[in-house]
């Protein structure tokens, strides 16, 4: 095939080596980041509008395999399942989003099966995944490295390095498995891979991800030598389980002089309030999938609308388990997935949804099987089994991971793997259907053409909303948030940001329908619902005002802070037995913290600050929960009072 050609081979990897790596720099401008991701979601639909030309100027035809059409028939229908969930969604651009994305997942198997047609391209493919593992990898140990020096680093590590490590939970398994059972050359090469990638997966401190790559080792060991016993080098497999107790002795123990919790040990066995509230928040999200999947068994809420719809189950599982201690958790964050891929997928597409996926996989490792079975080369069956392991440690990564799938650059790896694992290797019986790749080709440069579209404009909405939010200028910062919101509707973000704006400057009329609007577009947090409660109060509509506090109370009823504002408010409506009963309520919750929050209505945040100073009964406002609310209040004070 015409792009095989080693020009194309290198125009193709290039393409591929940008996306993957395209999270970890910085654009060049300055960007507020809102909702679904969109920087590698926009390279790659340019990558895809770019690549069908290319195919359809070069008339080449797509193989598709008779071996892969029960698992691209099931993944097609997912992809319709998605696309159709717009319809009763209630955010079509989050659909579009997730369908997109899936729609690219059922391109990479199309395009890796294809290109493994020819050895020679399953050979360079093999090298591409190796280049791409040393260099995530040894990017992943230089800004450790840098953390080491600034502990103030750490949050901009983990967040920018933490999703790789499920692409490299994907690759440490594949390259063992190649390490332990090919020739000594190449066994170098892939056994540096192996350990250079298993130590990235260390220092990212991932737990999950540690939990998955060992899982990975241990299933291509027994696979390797159930299968291809012959060729396993156990001699080689020690030295190398050896190098990665080496590894993770090492990175342990440098990162335990800066406390116990940077090092993987500590995240297991930490009970400080940073892991309590982490596992409270896993909790919280399932008995919130559940509601969502009890009230729309069958078709789910919508792809990729999970976090639209999160406040509104939230407030439904506090009210179906009021004791649950787990809703005291995550009043301050934005909560958009579930941290289980497949929870997820139930949730957002229904029984539905998760049986078609559910059966992908099933359809996958049937097809693994029949492959091993038919292939007479060992060597093949090495690639296949190494990747296969790697592709069952991504899936158990998924089952607590907050990214998986909905990380393009994590999707594209683990799809790859998938089709090395399942697809038949080299020149064999394939179905050249000219109508099929014309009408596949012609839905990608459609889907392409839009998605280039909607997230350009994207781009240059969180551009003019972070313009707005930098200009001190009021008349021009609203001429800027109001282009933002002209390019994108659903930029919660410019809302928000526009509403804080004329909150301050002491127009809270106007600002009510802009933080109502963020809300509805994002869900928003604890904060969120008091600048629209307290914007409402200011504005002189105290039903409304009550009517949102009870909605902050219903979505966080664990929260002191919630109770005790609501409780102010109906007051000031002359509801005082109602009032008495929030009262009670957040004082049985936290009674310090319930009390700091009444001395504050009853006095200011000011005073209540410098009292704190002197009675341990107080909590200093420093400590106080939420801080996001207390910065609001003291700024609200600042202004209003």
């Amino acid at each position: 095939m015409s792009y095989q050609k080693p020009k194309y081979q290198l125009l193709v990897f290039a393409a591929l080596a940008a996306v993957l790596l395209a999270a970890l720099f910085p654009l060049p401008f300055r960007v507020v980041m809102t909702g679904h991701p969109w920087k590698v979601e926009l390279l790659v639909a340019i990558a895809l509008l770019l690549g069908s030309f290319f195919l359809h100027r070069k008339k080449v035809e797509i193989s598709f395999l008779p071996e892969l059409k029960t698992i691209t028939t099931v993944l097609g229908a997912f992809v319709v399942l998605s696309a159709s969930s717009a319809l009763w969604a209630v955010s079509w651009v989050s659909v579009f989003h997730h369908t997109f994305l899936w729609f690219c997942y059922l391109f990479v198997i199309l395009f890796t099966a294809n290109w493994m047609r020819s050895r020679s391209g399953l050979a360079k493919f093999l090298e591409f995944l190796v280049f791409l593992g040393v260099l995530l990898s040894s990017l992943t140990i230089v800004a450790y490295l840098f953390l080491l020096l600034s502990p103030d680093y750490e949050a901009v590590f983990r967040v920018a390095y933490s999703k790789y490590s499920e692409i490299l939970v994907a690759l440490v398994p594949f390259y063992f498995g190649l390490a332990i059972t090919t020739t000594k050359k190449t066994s170098r090469i892939h056994s540096f891979s192996a350990v250079l990638s298993f130590a990235a997966i260390v220092v990212s401190l991932s737990r999950t991800s540690f939990i998955a790559v060992l899982v990975g080792l241990a299933l291509v060991t027994v696979l390797g030598f159930a299968i291809t016993r012959r060729r396993v080098s156990f001699a080689h497999a020690g030295v190398l389980v050896l190098a990665f107790l080496l590894v993770l002795s090492i990175t342990q123990l440098i990162s335990s002089k800066q406390g116990q919790e940077n090092t993987l040990y500590g995240r297991f066995s930490s009970t400080s309030s940073y892991q309590t509230s982490s596992g409270d928040i896993r909790l919280l999200l399932l008995g919130v999938s559940k509601e969502m999947i009890v009230d729309n068994p069958v078709l789910g809420v919508g792809a990729d609308n999970y976090g639209v719809l999160l406040n509104k189950y939230r407030a439904k599982f506090g009210k179906s388990a009021p004791s649950n201690r787990t809703l005291r958790a995550g009043q301050e964050l934005m909560l958009e997935r579930t941290h289980n891929e497949f929870i997820q997928i139930f949730s957002e597409l229904g029984i539905l949804g998760g049986l078609t996926i559910i059966s992908l996989f099933v359809f996958g490792l049937l097809s693994f099987i029949r492959q091993l079975r038919l292939s007479s080369r060992c060597t093949e069956n090495i690639i296949r089994i190494s990747a296969f392991s790697g592709a069952v440690a991504f899936l158990v990564s998924s089952v607590a991971s907050s990214f998986s799938f909905r990380v393009f650059q994590n999707g594209i790896v683990f799809f790859v793997l998938f089709a090395i694992a399942v697809a038949p290797y080299g020149s064999i019986k394939r179905t050249m259907n000219r109508s099929a790749t014309k009408t596949l080709l012609i839905i990608s440069s459609v889907l392409s053409v839009a998605s280039v579209l909607i997230f350009a404009s994207q781009a240059a909405s969180g551009y003019y909303t972070a313009r707005g939010t930098t200009t001190e200028d009021f008349e021009q910062a609203i001429k800027l948030f109001e282009t933002a919101q002209g390019l994108d509707s659903n930029n919660a973000a410019a809302d928000m940001s526009l509403g804080i704006r004329y909150f301050n400057e002491k127009e809270p009329l106007k600002a009510v329908p802009l933080i109502k609007a963020a809300i509805d577009k994002s869900g928003g947090v604890i904060s969120t619902y008091y600048f629209l409660a307290v914007s409402y109060e200011l504005a002189g509509d105290l039903e409304s005002a009550i009517g949102t506090a009870r909605k902050c109370r219903d979505i966080y009823p664990h929260s002191p802070f919630a109770r005790i504002y609501l409780a102010e408010l109906l007051k000031k409506s002359g509801d005082n037995k109602s009032a008495e009963r929030e009262v009670e309520f957040a004082l049985r919750i936290d009674r310090k913290n319930a009390e700091t929050w009444r001395l504050i209505y009853k006095e200011s945040a000011l005073k209540v600050s410098i009292r704190s100073r002197t009675d341990s009964s107080i909590t200093p406002l420093a400590d106080l929960t939420p801080n996001s609310v207390v910065q609001a209040l003291v700024a609200k004070e600042k202004l209003y009072e």
